[in-house]
């Protein structure tokens, strides 16, 4: 005889209906939508936080070889929409001479033909797409020596200027300078000299380590207009389109890193570019390098002043 509650020998459970798989799906999907923006955020947040520890790892590393090697820097560019950073050092065409105060590095201007950097062997970092690092100058209201890029300047996504343009300001292609003693030097005007030594015989007119068109340039502009006309062997620097002068990239003193993704999709409704420039005012995360103590300090948001 069944006990009560036995089930019987070989009972089968009934099988879901339509109405509570429906059920079922329509729960998931709601816990889907609920977690996913969460998920994103996080995975986000994970990512600008790599570029930011990226970054000031490489800053400090150029700085700590700066002081023992002499003067070093950083060079950031886009490839194939994708930004990286490479290692340069400064190439003189001339020594320093003791009665000639214009060779003194610590006393160059921004005309100062000395200012050409070599792209070294070293680790090239790459900042996952959609984040990218954007020098400060683009959202400095500070009233000192650069105001806030024009569209042009801002939206520019190429290392050649515009046509016509002399100051040759790029939202992704620039350059961060530290000297022997270990300060960091904005405002330079900086040529990047990349061989191109091929293996076989023949060049191919592009860099080995960027890619980029180069040339054995004899002048460039500079953030003036100014042609100035080089001195000494001309050398492979990374070219404007006729391939005859050499493109100078400005030294900054702060980067922001910000979502690019959010950038372009602005582009249809921005024409003059301030809904841009307002995006990452209150996005980028700025990062300075201390003028005191060398220290790469994380500022707030939508901080434009460096400390």
């Amino acid at each position: 005889m069944r006990r009560p509650g036995q089930c019987l020998s070989g009972a089968r459970r009934p099988a879901f209906t339509l109405i509570e798989l429906m059920v079922v799906a329509g729960i998931i999907t709601l816990l889907l939508a609920m977690t996913l923006p969460a998920l994103s955020a996080m995975w986000a947040q994970r990512k600008q936080a790599h570029v930011q520890n990226t970054l000031r790892g490489v800053l400090s590393s150029a700085r700590v070889q700066a002081k023992s090697r002499g003067e070093r820097g950083l060079f950031f560019c886009l490839i194939d929409g994708v930004q990286k950073v490479f290692p340069i050092v400064r190439e003189p065409l001339r020594p320093f001479d003791p009665l000639d105060p214009t060779t003194d590095p610590f006393e160059m201007t921004d005309n100062d033909t000395l200012d050409r950097f070599l792209v070294v062997e070293g680790d090239v970092h790459t900042f996952p797409d959609p984040l990218r690092v954007v020098p400060r100058y683009v959202v400095d209201n500070t009233g000192s020596s650069w105001d806030r890029w024009d569209a042009d300047e801002l939206t520019n996504e190429f290392y050649r200027s515009a046509p016509g343009n002399a100051t040759q300001v790029h939202r992704n292609f620039f350059t961060m300078i530290f000297s022997a003693d270990g300060r960091l030097m904005p405002s330079r005007n900086v040529l990047i000299h990349d061989p191109d030594l091929l293996p076989t015989a023949a060049t191919d007119g592009f860099g080995d380590r960027t890619g980029f068109p180069v040339s054995a340039i004899t002048q460039y502009a500079d953030s003036g207009g100014t042609v100035i006309v080089l001195p000494g062997p001309a050398l492979p620097d990374i070219v404007d389109d006729t391939g005859n002068d050499g493109l100078n990239f400005i030294g900054v003193d702060g980067i922001l890193v910000y979502d690019d993704s959010l950038f372009r999709d602005l582009a249809p409704v921005d024409g003059d570019g301030l809904l841009r420039q307002e995006l990452i005012i209150r996005t980028g995360r700025p990062m300075y390098v201390s003028r005191v103590t060398g220290e790469i300090i994380m500022g707030p948001v939508a901080e434009n002043e460096a400390p």
